[in-house]
């Protein structure tokens, strides 16, 4: 819940399927300057996972998958959409080991860029093409993000749909 369009956008998201009468269960961290907004939507069920932040740390990130795999299971939710790249593996491989029926990520863009390191870099690409596989929706927010996905072989194109952050 840093302040940046991903995160607004989450909440965004939030609000309009709980006025559209939709159960949603907000999984997050627990920092960052929109807490307090998210904590001010009726009805949406917040788990906040101090785990969960966008440091590589295995042993964190194991703890935070389960800790992802127990709520989808106590939650039995339709639908898991992420948002975000460590975040949006983490919490499609919790989906998937739950069978969670519908899996949609949303690329705000990708983890991977020319500054970093090489292996950092091959180790995101791996995760990204791996958690593709059984995504069913791949939203990215621009053509280029799609473009650099694809570039990538991150999905195959008919996952791919561009939605566009707008305003409300």
């Amino acid at each position: 819940m840093e302040l940046g369009g991903a995160q607004a956008i989450v909440l965004d998201l939030c609000r309009k399927l709980i006025f559209e009468k939709n159960e949603v269960v907000l999984i997050t961290n627990i920092e960052g300057v929109l807490v307090p907004d998210a904590k001010r939507i009726e009805k949406l069920k917040i788990y906040f996972l101090p785990e969960l932040d966008r440091n590589i740390s295995p042993l964190k990130d194991l703890k935070c998958l389960n800790k992802i795999k127990n709520i989808i299971k106590e939650e039995k939710p339709d639908v898991v959409h992420t948002h975000s790249s460590k975040a949006g593996i983490v919490g499609r491989l919790a989906a998937r080991s739950n069978k969670v029926p519908v899996i949609v990520h949303t690329i705000h863009g990708f983890a991977f860029n020319k500054y970093q390191g090489y292996f950092i870099k091959r180790l995101f690409i791996m995760l990204e093409k791996y958690a593709a596989k059984f995504t069913d929706k791949l939203i990215a927010v621009s053509p280029d993000v799609m473009k650099n996905g694809l570039k990538k072989n991150i999905g195959r194109p008919e996952l791919y749909r561009v939605i566009y952050n707008g305003v409300d």
